[in-house]
């Protein structure tokens, strides 16, 4: 998710005196003037170091430059590379202190931009009431397995900056003055040139 510029076709009905209004930037990381989550007051603000720590496994990546550093023939499990690890001294571990994770520079999520969008209110609910939530209510016929008025990203799907957002890939050849296009899968003859 990219940041975009509000338009009125990417608003709700909703309204409370928490709502963005068009024109503005939302950005779908959370900034330094921003409010917390609305269903959480309390949240931390910043990420707070406590006095805990927590022992970590090392990622491969940091485990392959620990052993290329030694000269450790790094191809095999890391099961079969422990004793050699453990002969040269090298941690496979290491102990890092336990982070309570503050909101700032973390996404927002889509229960956030539906409430700022005007799409829901502070007790979850769509402009009928309804609870909403990720996939919504599952019913019980046959047919629709969602109702769609409470799938929270339906909801979001039907509004201008989600319904016409692009891919990642399509936003970076965009950017870089190309064009991309896409075919079904397992079919790239219907491209119109033999690609593989």
């Amino acid at each position: 998710m990219r940041d975009s510029l509000l338009t009125q076709g990417c608003m709700g009905t909703l309204q409370h005196e928490k709502v963005l209004k068009p024109g503005v930037v939302q950005y779908m990381l959370f900034q330094n003037d921003d409010d917390t989550f609305f269903y959480d007051k309390h949240a931390l603000k910043y990420d707070e170091i406590t006095d805990k720590t927590i022992e970590v496994k090392l990622k491969i990546p940091e485990l392959l430059e620990k052993w290329n550093a030694a000269n450790i023939d790094s191809h095999g499990s890391v099961n079969t590379l422990q004793e050699p690890c453990q002969n040269m001294n090298i941690p496979m571990k290491v102990t890092q202190p336990v982070i309570n994770p503050g909101y700032i520079g973390k996404p927002k999520g889509a229960l956030q931009i539906a409430y700022k969008y005007e799409l829901i209110n502070d007790k979850r609910e769509n402009k009928n009431g309804k609870k909403v939530s990720l996939n919504g209510k599952l019913l019980s016929e046959p047919g629709s397995p969602w109702d769609t008025s409470t799938n929270l990203l339906f909801i979001l799907s039907q509004y201008e900056n989600f319904k016409f957002e692009v891919s990642k890939l399509e936003y970076i050849v965009q950017e870089l003055g190309r064009r991309v296009q896409f075919t079904s899968k397992v079919h790239p003859e219907i491209a119109g040139r033999a690609i593989e």
